[in-house]
């Protein structure tokens, strides 16, 4: 009777064991990918933030910079459009300065949003 009690414990530890470690696989499988995603993202923002630092090297035009700020905003996060909305003086509306291409296929049907 003693060993038939232990070996059904036995049966049930290495059950429990078994579960515990597939568990424990699947969360260092996500972790993992977690940790990739993080880092493509962190290469992103430092790819962005490096050119932007060439750009301002050179003589760069207003124009040419929202649309380098647009784009790599965009390849950050890894978005399909965007635009950039820019005010100089505090009393003045905030008028968009650049359109993304996917966004510019819009624009002839769609109004511009009112951002305040």
């Amino acid at each position: 009777m003693l060993c038939v009690l232990l070996i059904g414990l036995l049966i049930v530890a290495v059950v429990f064991f078994g579960l515990l470690l597939r568990n424990q696989t699947r969360t260092i499988e996500d972790l993992k990918r977690a940790r990739e995603e993080l880092q493509l993202e962190e290469s992103r923002v430092f790819d962005f933030l490096h050119g932007l630092g060439e750009t301002f090297t050179g003589d760069v035009r207003v124009a040419d910079l929202h649309r380098l700020m647009v784009e790599g905003a965009m390849r950050i996060l890894d978005a399909h459009g965007g635009a950039a909305k820019c005010c100089f003086l505090l009393s003045c509306p905030k008028v968009v300065r650049h359109w993304s291409m996917f966004l510019g296929r819009f624009s002839n049907k769609v109004r511009p949003p009112r951002w305040s």
